[in-house]
């Protein structure tokens, strides 16, 4: 294959590696897949196999390190403009196809638009902030965005959509958890259904990004616990007319909600150890995933 597509994320863009080494018995790397890789195209799909597979075959312009933390690996350097709506990339020297061909900033930027065309969670949104995504030189590309290009909280962004459409359900995707007071959380999320009339959906984890936690000060390895400690304040504060008890350190005192969601809630019950997709209270078409802890939750 020549000047197979690059494979991006964000602001990631990759490039197949050098021709592999011969297998000698010392130096094979020997991979065993969870399933049957039958895409190849990272673009096409986005599940664990095939992604798995993209960042085995190609090239980032950035990566991640061990601690989430960003690192240039097919940029050399980078210069932004003092209003931060003008990006300036140049590439590594002797950046290669397999096939020997020089990786070209034009051959990044067909990459960034493709991938940008067919990601709904970021792609197209930077596309339309977009005034020029362009190679200035075969080493350089330019991003030039015509309004910043912000990550908005989610619940926020939610309510100003519920406020304009009628009909589309609403979600997040995923909110984590135990970095919410869930006492206020309660009332955003019962408040931000009234408001969608009943259109909201929810995808609730427990998180796996250290540095999210530390931020907030919220104990990391703790993030399963504060989950189903979390999780059951919720459910009280949605289903019971007063609340009473200590969920250190909440302490509920007579605690009442109102508005409560607009469905009724399921049966709830938590199941650690588990990993399971359920619905929340009083959210049925909605999910618990455990992230990258051990909990979770059946309802």
């Amino acid at each position: 294959m020549r000047r197979f597509h690059l494979f991006a994320c964000a602001l990631s863009a990759t490039v197949a590696m050098a021709a592999p080494a011969r297998a000698d018995d010392d130096k094979a790397l020997r991979f065993v897949p969870h399933a049957d890789l039958t895409i190849i195209d990272p673009y096409f799909s986005g599940v664990y196999i095939t992604r798995n597979y993209g960042y085995m075959v190609y090239d980032t312009l950035f990566a991640l390190d061990h601690e989430f933390r960003p690192h240039p690996q097919m940029v050399d350097s980078w210069k932004a403009s003092d209003d931060g709506l003008t990006w300036e990339f140049t590439l590594r020297d002797k950046l290669k196809f397999h096939d020997g061909q020089p990786v070209r900033a034009a051959d990044v930027v067909a990459s960034l638009k493709r991938w940008g065309q067919r990601n709904d969670s970021y792609g197209q949104a930077l596309l339309d902030a977009a005034a020029a995504i362009e190679a200035l030189d075969d080493t350089r590309f330019r991003i030039a965005l015509k309004r910043p290009f912000p990550v908005i909280d989610s619940l926020t962004l939610l309510a100003a959509v519920a406020a304009r459409t009628a009909k589309i359900k609403l979600g997040t995707g995923v909110l984590v958890l135990p970095l919410r007071n869930p006492v206020v959380l309660a009332k955003e999320l019962a408040s931000l259904d009234l408001i969608a009339g009943g259109r909201l959906l929810l995808g609730m984890a427990s998180g796996w990004y250290r540095r999210e936690f530390d931020a907030v000060g919220v104990p990391f390895q703790e993030r399963g616990r504060i989950m189903d400690r979390n999780l059951e304040i919720l459910r009280l504060l949605w289903t019971e007319d007063q609340v009473n008890g200590d969920y250190p350190p909440h302490r509920l005192r007579g605690s009442n909600m109102s508005p409560k969601p607009s469905r009724p809630p399921p049966k709830t019950k938590s199941r650690p150890g588990h990993t399971l997709r359920a619905p929340l209270p009083c959210f049925p078409e909605s999910f618990v995933s455990p992230g990258s802890s051990n909990v979770n939750a059946g309802l």
